[in-house]
């Protein structure tokens, strides 16, 4: 039997095709690069989500803004009646029974005399429910008002920013129902003698 010849025949012109791409070993340094720029642009991206920068904050001598809100007794106040003719501390907090702020709200109810004494009204603020708020007035004893702003409408209209969904930590004294002072990091744990010394000093 004869073998049939498969070996291609010189004569013919064989079709030209282009030569393969050689893939390239990225190695682990360059995949480690490539992670680590991973990692940077999502938490980046986590905090521009997650962070709302106030636009503009309520500058001293700024007039309240006309905004209500509810008391943790379910009373509606209107913030800028309650400022006209006196004198009102009002200090933004991130959360209800949280460490930092009850550190904070019982160092301003253990001075409370004392603001009273100055003719100051004391208002706490979050984005609280007005339920969570009567719980930590209860829990504490705290002898001032608190306002549940769940919607965030005290907190954007006085420029406080936003972390995370709560209110950042910031104070403003008000006084005839303009700005007189504002704290935009308050420390919790000297906050009320801040306060009281900011007091004193206005008043001399």
């Amino acid at each position: 039997m004869r073998r049939l010849d498969t070996r291609p025949d010189p004569r013919q012109k064989q079709e030209w095709r282009p030569p393969q791409a050689v893939r390239l070993d990225p190695g682990p340094t360059i995949l480690f690069w490539k992670n680590v720029l991973g990692v940077i642009t999502l938490f980046a991206f986590y905090s521009l989500m997650n962070t709302h920068l106030a636009i503009e904050r309520l500058a001293v001598g700024s007039a309240v803004p006309t905004v209500h809100a509810t008391d943790q007794d379910g009373n509606e106040v209107d913030l800028a009646e309650a400022s006209r003719n006196a004198i009102l501390l009002l200090y933004f907090y991130p959360k209800a029974d949280t460490p930092g702020c009850t550190k904070e709200s019982c160092g301003l109810r253990d001075a409370y005399r004392k603001f009273v004494d100055h003719g100051v009204r004391v208002f706490g603020v979050s984005m609280d429910t007005v339920a969570a708020q009567k719980h930590f007035v209860e829990k504490y004893h705290l002898p001032f008002t608190l306002l549940a702003d769940p919607e965030g409408k005290i907190v954007d209209a006085f420029g406080v920013a936003k972390r995370n969904g709560h209110a950042t930590r910031q104070s403003f004294l008000i006084r005839n129902g303009k700005v007189i002072w504002h704290d935009a990091k308050v420390n919790p744990e000297t906050h009320a003698e801040e306060v009281l010394r900011e007091i004193e000093r206005q008043s001399s």
